[in-house]
């Protein structure tokens, strides 16, 4: 009689949702950037953006590593004083890369909120183009720097259709981030500090 009671239980249990060890995400990544040396590249904005990839596995149930890479393009036209004429342009191009580790929690396998330590990098060159149109440009100024960091995010994710081997993901993380001073060459120096938002849509697999 036991076994039979127990036998039954099992059959009826619910099923454990499956577990999705890998993701792949497309995302946008907003850094603040209050440095004075960002308003060249971005006047009245003290609002970095990058668009890129992320991809991430889980090495244990709850826990996860994750590794993104966005692409950062800002840039102005240079008018000649006191003439309406384009003289150049001043851009700031360079690749923001994260390494890091995420712990969440399952609510129903479709809410999971998160929290998430990374690691970032950002090389990043300066440069000023007389002549955007060419190449090889003689009068092209260019400096490298490589500004390093590291955030702290919460998060949210809401995954559909729950409970299935695969899903689509759409999150969002919200955190701050410290860099050190990169330096780039006789350009100057610039520092990201603040407030750093992350989003994007995804599958979980």
């Amino acid at each position: 009689m036991i076994a039979a009671v127990w036998s039954l239980g099992l059959a009826t249990a619910a099923p454990r949702p499956p577990e999705k060890d890998f993701s792949l995400d497309g995302l946008v990544t907003a850094t603040t950037v209050r440095d004075p040396a960002w308003d060249r590249f971005a006047p009245g904005s003290d609002s970095m953006l990058a668009w890129g990839v992320r991809a991430g596995w889980r090495p244990a149930s709850r826990v996860s590593l994750q590794a993104s890479w966005g692409a950062v393009r800002r840039g102005v036209s240079v008018e000649a004083s006191g003439f309406d004429t384009t003289v150049g342009v001043v851009a700031a191009t360079g690749h923001q890369l994260t390494l890091g580790a995420q712990v969440d929690a399952s609510l129903f396998d479709l809410l999971l909120p998160s929290f998430a330590v990374n690691g970032v990098a950002l090389p990043m060159a300066w440069r000023f183009d007389g002549e955007p149109s060419v190449r090889e440009d003689r009068s092209q100024f260019r400096e490298w720097g490589v500004p390093v960091g590291v955030e702290a995010l919460g998060g949210i994710e809401l995954r559909l259709p729950p409970k299935e081997v695969v899903a689509v993901a759409a999150w969002f993380q919200l955190g701050g981030a410290v860099y050190s001073r990169g330096t780039f060459g006789d350009a100057g120096t610039m520092a990201p500090a603040g407030l750093v938002g992350r989003g994007g849509f995804g599958l979980r697999f």
